[in-house]
């Protein structure tokens, strides 16, 4: 791989003396003109693999129960869903799942949905990729995909981010006080190869 590289700047830095060297002859047979080329090549490393480095811890705060129902917004989402892709073409995908919220005596918080909105993807620094997809979902026992990246797509280091408003937890009527617990489990997976067209 390094005499590879050496080859290479060889080779580039005898076009570049060449072109340096001054052309004596006739006039005739200087042109105005020409074309030349520049080559580059992109080696996968083959320990190389994608990453999910960030994933969002939620707070809602704390709410004084009545009578009906209550659609709380989170009050703090401290993280994006942050994906570090090397170069895989395969594509990716992000799931969320989510146990029931539970209180530290095993009270259960009964028929609670917790819900994010699409968030906003952007590139974390400069990216020429196609940028993958945030979906809506209802968090719930089975993995629901949030974050994902058809193939070729989604290259380098994507966040999804998500504001306050975008996370909603709702309660029904018929729950007791206290202070309920989810545990969410996110799972970045390579996503199957699309055959070409």
């Amino acid at each position: 791989m390094i005499m590879k590289k050496s080859l290479a700047l060889a080779a580039v830095l005898g076009v570049a003396t060449l072109l340096a060297t001054p052309v004596v002859g006739n006039a005739a047979e200087i042109t105005s003109g020409g074309t030349t080329t520049a080559t580059v090549g992109l080696e996968q490393d083959p320990s190389a693999q994608l990453a999910l480095t960030k994933a969002p811890t939620i707070e809602f705060g704390s709410e004084k129960i009545g009578a009906g129902e209550l659609h709380l917004k989170a009050t703090s989402v401290d993280d994006d869903i942050t994906v570090e892709n090397p170069g895989l073409a395969d594509g990716w995908q992000v799931t969320v799942a989510g146990t029931q919220f539970t209180s530290s005596s095993s009270k259960t918080l009964t028929g609670a949905e917790l819900k994010f909105a699409e968030g906003t993807v952007a590139a974390v620094g400069e990216n020429s990729s196609e940028a993958p997809a945030s979906s809506a979902v209802t968090v719930a026992g089975d993995d629901s995909t949030i974050f994902s990246a058809s193939q070729n797509a989604g290259l380098g280091t994507w966040g999804n981010k998500h504001e306050l408003s975008d996370v909603t937890l709702d309660i029904p009527a018929g729950n007791v006080a206290g202070t309920y617990t989810s545990t969410l489990t996110w799972t970045l997976t390579s996503a199957p190869t699309v055959p070409a067209a």
